[in-house]
C-alpha cells in the first residue's frame, strides 16, 4: 500500500513538472518604437531605431501561458528626432547617453494566465524602467497577440521625464521648451528561438 501511494505521488509530481514547457523568444526586426512629445511651440516625434529584447514563456497545461522573464534594451544613442540633428543632440545631452547609452525595461513579476490564442489580450507587466541611469518601478500596459511561434506586444506608455531626473530640453535661447510628459508608442514582435 505504501509503495502504491509513493508511486502515485511520484507520478503526480512528474505530471505537474511536465504540464508546462518553457520557450525563449527574441525581438524580431521590424519593430516600431516612437517617442511622442510636445513643446510650447509644436509637437515632435523621435524614433528609437535600435533595440534588443528577450522574453521567456511558460506554457501551462490549462491552455494559458505566463511571461516569466522580459528584458528590453533601447540604444539611446540611436534615437532620431523628426526635428533633425539639433534636437538629436539635445536628446543625447538630456539622457546623458555618453554615460548611460541604454534605456532598459526588466520584468520583476510574472504575467500569468494569458490565453494561448490571445488576440489583443490586455496585460500589465510590472518591472523596472531605467532611463539616464535612474531606475524606477514601472507597469507596462500592453496588448499581446499569440500566433504560432510569434508574440506581438503593442502598447502606449506615458513617461514623465522629471521622474528620471531628466530636465526637458530647451532651444532657441530658451524660447522653445519641451514638455515634461512624453508617450512611447511601440509595436514589437518576439519570435521563438528554441
Amino acid at each position: 500500500m505504501k509503495k502504491t501511494k509513493v508511486s502515485l505521488l511520484l507520478l503526480a509530481g512528474l505530471i505537474s513538472i511536465s504540464s508546462f514547457a518553457q520557450n525563449n523568444y527574441k525581438l524580431s526586426t521590424g519593430y516600431s518604437i516612437i517617442i511622442n512629445g510636445g513643446s510650447n511651440l509644436h509637437d515632435w516625434k523621435e524614433n528609437a531605431s535600435s533595440a534588443t529584447g528577450t522574453l521567456t514563456v511558460n506554457s501551462e497545461a490549462n491552455g494559458t501561458f505566463s511571461i516569466t522573464d522580459l528584458n528590453f534594451n533601447v540604444n539611446a544613442k540611436l534615437i532620431k528626432s523628426s526635428e533633425g540633428s539639433i534636437m538629436d543632440n539635445k536628446t543625447f545631452k538630456a539622457l546623458n547617453t555618453d554615460k548611460y547609452p541604454s534605456i532598459t525595461f526588466k520584468l520583476t513579476a510574472p504575467v500569468k494566465s494569458i490565453p494561448s490564442n490571445a488576440s489583443g489580450f490586455a496585460i500589465a507587466a510590472a518591472g523596472t524602467l531605467t532611463i539616464a541611469g535612474v531606475s524606477k518601478p514601472a507597469t507596462l500596459h500592453a496588448k499581446i497577440t499569440a500566433s504560432g511561434n510569434k508574440l506581438e506586444v503593442t502598447g502606449s506608455q506615458p513617461i514623465a521625464m522629471s521622474n528620471y531626473g531628466i530636465e526637458p530640453p530647451k532651444a532657441m535661447l530658451g524660447a522653445l521648451k519641451v514638455k515634461d510628459n512624453i508617450t512611447v508608442d511601440y509595436k514589437t514582435d518576439f519570435v521563438q528561438n528554441n
